[in-house]
């Protein structure tokens, strides 16, 4: 296999070096054939195994060194060409540090760490899963809503599957939230995530060990730390909140600092400006207001139908006068979506189509047709009827099983409702990136005044920075097998010293010995033939270093030719 590949290596050019580093790494490494979750690691080669894995499964050896072209692609069918599709799908999301705006009355920032997951759906190129970097809480509270989005699940489908119940989820924290969400604990959304096959993905924003990292907006000190983002992604001179937030900075950990040490950095007045100012304008955005509106009908509806599930597990012909106290008050809820929510979704639907929001002014006759205002809508609530309209009061035990089976069929064309409305909205759940006011502008339909080449590098800077941060990880994963590569080649070269060193001491303790006996008048011959250089190296331990002489070559010929 060896001589096969480097001769394809030869003849294809530098091209085929990814093919050649393909068949090397699934040579030392071997793949989970249960699952494909990871790498299994030879201990002879620990320290080299996950920055290479990163390296050789991202995009490195194609599009980072432009002295590489990037390689052909295999086929389809071919299993190094499989392997190479897996092992880029399971490279854990880099992450993000980011500052929102909490919803308390006193106006503070909320920290977050996000990473972004790939979506399939052509209209959002990824979802945002935020996890929220908060002192007071005991375990880190992230969003659920993303992942079930990701994993092609609607908010209904994963509080059924998962048979989650409030005390398991947060519509709100208080405050603390800058937005609506099923906020989980970390634990819980690592096991929801590895249900959906997600944790490889979102390997470094759940990893357990630190869930203790927090970050405290103290206004006018700045921000407080416990954490610091890795050295060799900001370095301790440029370290400030401006270094660490920028969009195109990602990094694969976070580093956890000495219990009782603390990092503080100032944040401006023109970024706290800047970041109260995208939040009221993403708060305007009708795709954020229809994931807001879809969270809290989910979460209400999922909640009434649990009461009616419990009602009719206990109904079994007894206490039949503490059953129709319930079944009164639950044919008195009004459960979404009623007939105003159907409005309003349709005009946040209708919102985001191309071309509605930008008709010109119309006249008295076709201002009938314009979508109402908020206070319309809200004035319209009232009137909607609740689960039980158009049944009689419920007395006996006949008009209870009745009033049970309205209340199922009622729940059942809701549930079913809300599901379609979600699966027709699914791509809105992804949290988009701030806009500039310039971008919301033209969102809104609203005339720009930015000029066109303006516009083309706002287009260009609206682009997800996934690839950005993917590159800023695979630079930062070759720095650190570099300095891997330069440590293994001095440990080989001390390790071969230590046999010579070690015949050179040997040989002048035999002489002393020597020169001590021929003094004392023993004759006895105790010379011995001086042990050649082959004899030396027969006496070596090859057939262990077969497999650490091979990854040095390898990874001093990778080397070689990035550098």
């Amino acid at each position: 296999m060896w001589r096969a590949s480097t001769s394809g290596a030869r003849d294809d050019g530098t091209g085929c070096f990814a093919d050649l580093c393909r068949c090397i790494y699934t040579s030392c490494w071997t793949l989970s054939a249960v699952d494909g979750y990871g790498l299994c690691q030879l201990d002879a080669s620990s320290e080299v195994a996950m920055p290479l894995g990163r390296w050789l499964s991202s995009d490195a050896l194609r599009s980072s060194s432009s002295k590489t072209p990037r390689p052909q692609r295999l086929a389809s069918d071919s299993p190094s060409d499989v392997l190479w599709e897996q092992l880029e799908a399971r490279r854990p999301a880099p992450l993000r540090f980011v500052l929102h705006h909490s919803r308390r009355p006193n106006g503070s920032l909320c920290p977050c760490l996000e990473v972004n997951l790939s979506s399939s759906s052509p209209s959002t190129p990824y979802y945002t899963v935020t996890r929220i970097l908060d002192p007071e809480h005991r375990v880190p509270y992230i969003t659920l809503c993303p992942i079930l989005a990701a994993a092609g699940l609607t908010i209904l489908q994963g509080l059924l599957r998962f048979d989650l119940t409030p005390p398991a989820y947060d519509v709100s924290l208080a405050g603390l939230e800058p937005w609506d969400d099923l906020w989980i604990s970390l634990p819980l959304t690592r096991s929801i995530a590895a249900e959906l096959g997600l944790l490889h993905n979102l390997a470094a924003i759940l990893d357990p060990t630190t869930s203790l990292a927090w970050s405290l907006d103290e206004f006018a000190e700045g921000l407080s730390h416990n954490w610091r983002v890795p050295q060799a992604v900001v370095d301790a001179a440029s370290y400030s909140t401006d270094a660490i937030t920028r969009p195109d900075v990602g990094f694969g950990n976070v580093l956890m600092l000495p219990k009782g040490q603390q990092i503080k950095t100032l944040v401006s007045a023109d970024l706290r400006a800047t970041i109260v100012g995208k939040a009221e304008a993403r708060r305007k955005q009708p795709q954020f207001q229809l994931q807001q509106k879809l969270v809290q009908w989910s979460t209400q509806l999922h909640s009434i139908w649990l009461d009616f599930s419990n009602l009719a597990d206990q109904y079994d012909g007894d206490s039949g006068e503490h059953r129709a106290p319930l079944l009164c008050e639950l044919q008195q809820e009004v459960a979404p979506p009623t007939s105003t929510d159907m409005l309003e979704w349709t005009q946040l639907v209708s919102a985001r189509m191309t071309g509605l929001a930008s008709i010109a002014q119309p006249d008295d006759a076709e201002g009938l047709l314009e979508p109402l205002s908020l206070a319309n809508v809200a004035a319209l609530r009232p009137g909607n009827p609740p689960l039980g309209f158009g049944m009689a009061a419920t007395h006996e035990g006949a008009d209870e099983e009745v009033a049970l089976r309205h209340l199922q069929a009622v729940l059942r064309g809701k549930l079913a409702l809300l599901q379609q409305m979600s699966l027709l909205t699914l791509g809105p759940f992804a949290c988009a990136p701030d806009l500039d006011p310039a971008q919301d502008t033209v969102e809104r339909g609203e005339p720009s005044l930015v000029s066109p080449e303006r516009e083309r590098a706002n287009q260009h800077q609206s682009q997800p920075v996934a690839a950005q941060l993917t590159e800023l990880a695979i630079s930062s994963d070759i720095a650190a097998l570099n300095a891997k590569v330069d440590g293994l080649a001095a440990k080989l070269e001390r390790w071969f010293e230590t046999p010579h060193r070690t015949g050179v001491a040997n040989a002048a303790t035999t002489g002393a010995n020597l020169n001590r006996e021929a003094d004392s008048g023993n004759t006895q011959d105790t010379s011995r033939p001086a042990l050649s250089l082959w004899s030396t190296l027969e006496m070596l331990p090859w057939p262990l270093l077969v497999l650490p002489l091979s990854v040095i070559l390898v990874l001093s010929t990778i080397k070689a030719m990035f550098v």
